[in-house]
């Protein structure tokens, strides 16, 4: 049986048609699994909300995006603090997952954030229905 060939892409393995998240061991020469599920998000998420985000990614199949949307939020904001929570529409049936990011840059570097924020996270989640289940909510400290 011949195997697929394997190339490393921005800390990316690319096997056939499947990929997966490497990412280096502490012991020389083992790879750690990939983060799957809830344990993305580890840290971004308070006990209180933990129960409520986990059953919304779970019913809306949404582990991948929200841990990406938490991923590039600390990338482009300066963020103090980072939190992720359900968030039901009080006049309706709605509800999404937040992501509030407390903001220690200025005006100016949170706008400009907040707009590479929304250019690659734009670029990168296609699907409407995903997106408009995830928001995000900045704040200036």
């Amino acid at each position: 049986m011949r195997t697929p060939p394997v190339t490393l892409t921005s800390g990316l393995w690319r096997i056939g048609a499947m990929s997966a998240h490497v990412k280096k061991s502490p012991v020389k020469g083992k790879r750690r699994p990939p983060l799957n599920g809830f344990a993305a998000l580890r840290g971004a998420v308070r006990p209180a909300h933990q129960d409520a985000v986990r059953s919304f990614c779970e019913r809306h199949a949404l582990f991948a995006q929200v841990s990406l949307a938490a991923r590039l939020a600390k990338r482009f904001f300066k963020t103090r603090k980072l939190d992720l929570q359900v968030e039901h529409d009080p006049e309706g049936s709605g509800e999404w997952v937040v992501l509030h990011v407390d903001s220690d840059a200025s005006v100016d570097a949170t706008l400009e954030a907040y707009h590479s924020f929304k250019k690659k996270w734009l670029s990168l989640v296609m699907a409407p229905d995903q997106r408009e289940l995830i928001r995000l909510v900045y704040s200036i400290a």
